[in-house]
């Protein structure tokens, strides 16, 4: 990509960029904020969308993913299914 090639993009950037996804977004979210408390730093955070992220994953193919490759069933299985209605693809 010619962005990421030209170094165009920030260090942290999550979207559009190999190697780097949801995951590593919230963990860096996550791990920032004791950091960030730790060294007397003030920490506020806003807020967090994802929910864009599954704008343009084929829902069913995400929870037959999810039950294939990470044993996901029952209830677990349902609160997805639950959450990604109403959303679009």
């Amino acid at each position: 990509m010619y962005l990421s090639k030209s170094g165009l993009l920030p260090r942290l950037q999550s979207a559009y960029s190999t190697g780097h996804s949801t995951e590593t977004a919230m963990v860096k979210f996550l791990s920032d904020i004791p950091l960030s408390i730790d060294s007397g730093d003030l920490s506020a955070p806003a807020s967090l969308d994802l929910s864009a992220v599954f704008d343009t994953v084929d829902h069913d193919v995400l929870i037959r993913r999810l039950k294939t490759s990470y044993g996901l069933s029952g209830l677990v299985q349902q609160w997805f299914q639950a959450y990604l209605i109403g959303q679009r693809q």
